[in-house]
């Protein structure tokens, strides 16, 4: 037997959702209908009411748990490992160093608003050429430190490495990157 607040609140209901013939009608009080049966016009639909009970949780969670360990087995397969090559040269590399830097007494600067540029060595026409500082007018940062490169496999023994090295062209500094030449 239903109880006098559950009997108003299903004519609330019926109310609310019988405003025509092609509404849906809340049909709890007909025999042989379960209390979830809505009808649309012509339509039935039964709304499934599903309480989650603690064993669907569990299996619930063991998929999750299932996903989130194959997910990592095969993210774990991705990895590569990268072995470096080891080179071993039948000759010793011939290295053409540049000659220690010129000491140079620096004069005065011609006027406010210029920049001192240092002498450096430079590789021109297969071999070092100094180059004497002079004024530059104008802001110029130091001359920044030497890069370390690798020496790479000479293409034959004939050849020398000419180390990498700064040169000033263009009103800045520019690397020149180690290379072999013949």
């Amino acid at each position: 037997m239903k109880s006098p607040s559950a009997t108003s609140q299903l004519a609330n209901n019926k109310e609310m959702l019988a405003v025509g013939s092609d509404t849906g009608d809340l049909l709890t009080d007909k025999p042989g209908l379960p209390a979830n049966t809505l009808f649309f016009g012509k339509e039935k639909m039964t709304a499934n009411v599903f309480s989650r009970t603690q064993e669907t949780r569990k299996q619930e969670m063991t998929k999750k748990m299932m996903y989130a360990a194959a997910v990592a087995i095969v993210l774990g397969g991705c990895t590569t490992v990268v072995k470096e090559r080891v080179v071993v040269h039948d000759h010793p590399a011939i290295v053409r160093q540049a000659p220690a830097p010129i000491q140079e007494v620096i004069p005065p600067p011609p006027a406010s608003g210029y920049a001192w540029i240092q002498g450096h060595w430079t590789w021109r026409d297969h071999g070092w050429q100094w180059q004497p500082g002079h004024w530059y007018q104008g802001s110029a940062r130091p001359m920044p430190a030497v890069i370390v490169e690798q020496i790479t496999v000479a293409p034959s023994p004939a050849h020398y490495w000419i180390p990498g090295h700064w040169s000033w062209r263009h009103n800045e500094w520019e690397w020149t990157r180690g290379h072999w030449e013949r």
